[in-house]
């Protein structure tokens, strides 16, 4: 496995799509799409290999390999999870559940002392407790100002692209030895792009079904000098 590699990572159960069985047929969408990236092996290594050839390098393109199809396959595993809300989505959810915690809340203040006990024994019964319920409704009741202490996501329609383009960047790293240049401007005739750009779309493409937007990679590789 390449050195430095970062994994995807996100709530819930993590999922990796798997490359079927030598002689077996994909068996559904993700699968066809991680063999589809299989199918252009040649290509892509080829390519790391004749911008860094190095004796006894087979075996380090072959685990560059692996960790591409592994990192193809986490990405596709978590995108077919579903993507994480946007910004403006995750906050209307959470101010429908803030009202609503409120609303227990009170109507569990104002109940009869009876129908408070009553719930208690209930809920006692199934192993919870109605008196610690209530303080972690209280932090429910007050998330608006928690919100901006709390680390989220950036804002970005497919996050999960983002973390596939920084593993290949590992890879690239490791595989050629340097770090890659931006893809650059539309300033030359058909626009400029650079080798790791030309790369990542070749791993990219049968699985999103176009390039990767330019203004991503350039923020993930966070270099200005074009190399191409």
């Amino acid at each position: 496995m390449p050195k430095g590699r970062i994994g995807i990572s996100g709530p819930g159960t993590f999922f990796r799509v798997r490359l079927p069985e030598e002689g077996q047929e994909p068996r559904t969408e993700e699968e066809r799409k991680l063999a589809a990236v299989a199918d252009c092996k040649d290509q892509i290594v080829d390519e790391l290999e004749k911008r860094h050839p190095q004796e006894g390098g087979n075996k380090n393109l072959e685990e560059c390999w692996d960790a591409i199809i592994d990192a193809v396959g986490g990405y596709l595993g978590q995108a077919k999870n579903g993507l994480p809300p946007t910004e403006a989505e995750r906050k209307k959810a959470l101010s429908r559940i803030e009202k609503a915690a409120i609303k227990l809340e009170e109507e569990i203040a104002s109940a009869n002392r009876h129908v408070t006990v009553f719930l208690h024994r209930v809920m006692h019964r199934r192993g919870a407790d109605l008196f610690e319920f209530k303080k972690q409704l209280e932090a429910i009741t007050e998330l608006t100002p928690m919100i901006e202490e709390v680390r989220q996501p950036k804002g970005r329609p497919d996050p999960y692209l983002e973390y596939l383009i920084r593993e290949l960047l590992q890879i690239w790293i490791e595989a050629i030895g340097t770090g890659p240049g931006k893809t650059g401007t539309d300033h030359y005739k058909g626009g400029r792009t650079s080798p790791f750009y030309r790369w990542c779309n070749m791993i990219a493409e049968p699985v999103i079904g176009k390039n990767l937007p330019r203004d991503l990679v350039d923020t993930v590789i966070d270099l200005c000098k074009p190399d191409g």
